[in-house]
């Protein structure tokens, strides 16, 4: 029996379709009938934007006279539809082009923030509590900015869908059960017309579609739930006959992997000590056999050029101390800048080092009176500046390393991502103030203060006030910046204890008078002040591992299907016979991490030079790490799940609706009256967010949530 057709109101006579898609674009379709009638349909589409509401009760045989149009085949109603443009077709027909309701979103802006950070103006300290507080570094307080929260509390990924979708259409929307999957909203800012902000929080809820329904409704659905298998179920249990292609359950198991194993980056703290005239001459090639965990002081050529064991050297080389001293020594002789009463040395250095190089400079620059070289000036701003503060790590050591950073693993502030400062152990002497002076008069009368935080042990020490600044990742090179208290109480520090040893004495001061104060000051020139021959540096620092040169280097976390299960509550996995499947995660989401401990030396040096595994139980982020795994293997089982996929034309059926890969439902209704229906799976191609598949601790945890 042939069916019969309405839009509008009007009679339709001659093929057309019309179609259920998942999407936020709207369907099209052009109707072809006679110009009478399009003219008549047209007159009715005068109407459209007003009139009942779609939500309102209606008789099934009641065509509405005003308000969105209706498409009725046979017993079959489409509500909410609209026609745009009418177009020519010959002398006697023409084709109403008419769309569904989801055209008129891009006729809306939307303006909307959910949960927009701000800092707060307060600051706070993330090193721990023996950190010197001149080098503890505060970072900035966040919080939700309150007018962006929902009456007070954080916006949830669903309750902004909602609020978007009541702006747009009102209360003609529906949110189908299953949506379980979302993710954090975060500084969320909408500024877009209605179709791209629909977009924009639906990406909130990964796996969630979008498609116009019958009764001119918005329904938000579950893409990934295989509920698409039910449709099919229902059509072959009814015993319906379809046509042409066919929908088939495509099994999976021979490609879907047994497990799935996730390499991570590994960041290692390293302890590198530096114990002065220990270091072996300048080497810039790799050595043979195992290098210690030791660094060298080295200072760059500031002459044109210098040389060293028949070597030729450059202006912005680097040599070890001891190699800089006898080169730059041989060159000041060869230019006629030499000084007979100051050879360069190391106990030159310790002697000066306490006066700034004050007492060489100006002695030089008197005996070579207008006829100093500027470079003079530089080569003792090079000494001040890096003479046991510039340091390399070894060549050999440093080709097992991929890269150096001057922090600490573990992640010390959450909301800003902030890492621990690296940490320095040294031998150190602040020279105090006046002010410092006057201050501790009653405490002690000595115009310097010896500090040693360097140990064999670093367990319970305190680090010393010192800030790592790396000058070249790739060669290793980092500085010390030693650093004056905020008080106002040191006038300098210096890398080095004053010696006690023999005549050599730390200045005092006469606490009696002013006078005793500025003599103080005074026997800061003296010979007896000087630095101690013996100077110790501990540093911890994080590197990235650069051997071996292989996926080994990695650390791997294996997930096997039926831990992926777990995070993906609305599907199920199946049988699993494929070959494992490996991926890396970049170290910007997160790194395998292990903190310098003195019992893991051992370890540590086995993982740096033979690629053996850190201890398990010393990691510090497993957990994370796990649910980072499991989510990227979940989003490989979810591509690779067992789906209805193809196309299948059957009777028409107009209760079926687009639902879980069930993308389209085509309607056609044939120029004989042959009504039909077309349903259409396509592969799914984009596996859900990441984000969505970790419990909420370790997602807020990753992606720097504020914290309440």
């Amino acid at each position: 029996m042939a069916l019969k057709a309405k839009l509008g109101g009007t009679w339709l006579n001659y093929g057309f379709q019309w179609e259920l898609a998942a999407g936020v674009a709207p369907v099209q379709r052009g109707f072809v009938m006679s110009k009478h009638r399009a003219e008549a349909i047209f007159k009715r589409g005068r109407q459209q934007l007003g009139g009942k509401s779609v939500n309102e009760t209606r008789t099934r045989q009641e065509q509405p006279t005003t308000g969105p149009l209706e498409l009725s085949i046979g017993k079959h109603t489409f509500r909410g539809l609209y026609a745009l443009e009418v177009h020519p077709v010959d002398d006697n027909l023409s084709s109403v082009l008419v769309a569904d309701g989801r055209w008129l979103l891009k006729r809306k802006h939307l303006l909307r923030e959910y949960n927009l950070r701000r800092r707060t103006g307060m600051t706070r300290f993330v090193q721990r509590e023996e950190t010197p507080i001149q080098v503890n570094q505060p970072v900035a307080d966040y919080a939700y900015k309150r007018i962006t929260l929902n009456e007070g509390k954080e916006w949830t990924a669903r309750e902004c869908l909602e609020d978007v979708l009541k702006e747009l259409v009102g209360d003609r929307y529906r949110i189908a059960p299953g949506l379980t999957l979302t993710v954090d909203v975060e500084s969320i800012q909408i500024d877009d017309d209605g179709d791209a902000a629909l977009s924009r929080v639906l990406a909130l809820m990964p796996g969630a579609g979008v498609y116009y329904d019958r009764q001119g409704l918005l329904v938000i659905y579950n893409t990934l739930d295989q509920s698409e298998g039910s449709v099919v179920d229902k059509v072959k249990k009814a015993g319906r006959k379809w046509w042409g292609d066919t929908i088939s359950l495509i099994d999976r198991a021979l490609v879907r992997p047994s497990q799935v194993g996730v390499f991570f980056e590994q960041e290692i703290e390293l302890r590198l000590d530096y114990t002065e005239g220990a270091t072996a001459t300048t080497r810039t090639r790799q050595q043979d056999g195992r290098e210690p965990r030791e660094i060298e002081n080295i200072i760059p050529v500031v002459h044109p050029r210098v040389t060293f064991q028949g070597k030729e050297y450059p202006r912005g080389s680097w040599l070890q101390a001891d190699d800089w001293i006898t080169a730059t020594q041989a060159q000041l002789v060869t230019d006629g800048d030499s000084s007979t009463d100051f050879p360069l040395s190391q106990e030159l250095f310790r002697i000066h080092a306490p006066t700034g190089f004050a007492i060489p400079r100006a002695v030089i620059a008197k005996y070579l009176v207008n006829t100093q070289s500027p470079v003079l000036d530089m080569m003792w701003n090079a000494i001040q500046t890096h003479w046991r503060k510039t340091f390399r790590i070894t060549s050999r050591y440093m080709d097992k390393l991929k890269s150096i950073r001057a922090v600490r693993v573990a992640v010390k502030d959450q909301e800003t991502g902030t890492r621990g400062r690296a940490e320095v152990f040294a031998d150190y002497m602040i020279r105090p103030s006046r002010r410092g002076l006057v201050k501790r008069a009653n405490e002690n009368s000595k115009a310097a203060y010896n500090f040693s935080s360097y140990a064999e042990s670093l367990q319970n020490k305190s680090p010393s006030p010192v800030v790592v600044t790396v000058i070249d990742p790739d060669v290793g090179i980092f500085t010390l910046n030693f650093t004056l208290d905020p008080f106002g109480e040191a006038v300098q520090v210096i890398p080095g204890n004053l010696s006690t040893d023999g005549e050599n004495k730390i200045p005092s001061w006469d606490m009696s008078s002013l006078e005793g104060l500025e003599e103080a000051y005074t026997h800061w020139n003296s010979k007896t002040v000087r630095l101690s021959t013996e100077y110790k540096v501990a540093i911890i620092l994080t590197a990235v591992m650069a051997s071996p040169t292989n996926v080994s280097r990695y650390h791997l976390e294996t997930v096997s299907a039926a831990e992926a299960q777990g995070v993906l509550p609305s599907a199920s996995i199946g049988e699993c016979l494929g070959p494992d499947w490996a991926f890396k995660v970049g170290a910007g989401i997160d790194t395998a991490r292990w903190a310098w401990k003195d019992a893991l030396a051992s370890d540590i040096d086995q993982a740096v030079w033979d690629g053996k595994d850190m201890p398990e139980n010393q990691l510090l982020n497993p957990q994370v790490l796990k649910h980072i795994a499991r989510a990227r293997a979940g989003m490989v089982y979810e591509l690779l799940l067992d789906r209805h996929e193809g196309t299948m034309s059957l009777s028409m059926d107009g209760s079926i609706e687009p639902t879980g890969s069930l993308r389209s439902v085509v309607h056609r209704l044939s120029p004989a009256g042959v009504a039909s229906t077309t349903l259409v799976m396509p592969p799914i191609t984009i596996p859900p967010d990441m984000w969505a598949l970790m419990p909420d601790s370790t997602r807020k945890f990753l992606q720097r949530r504020v914290q309440n």
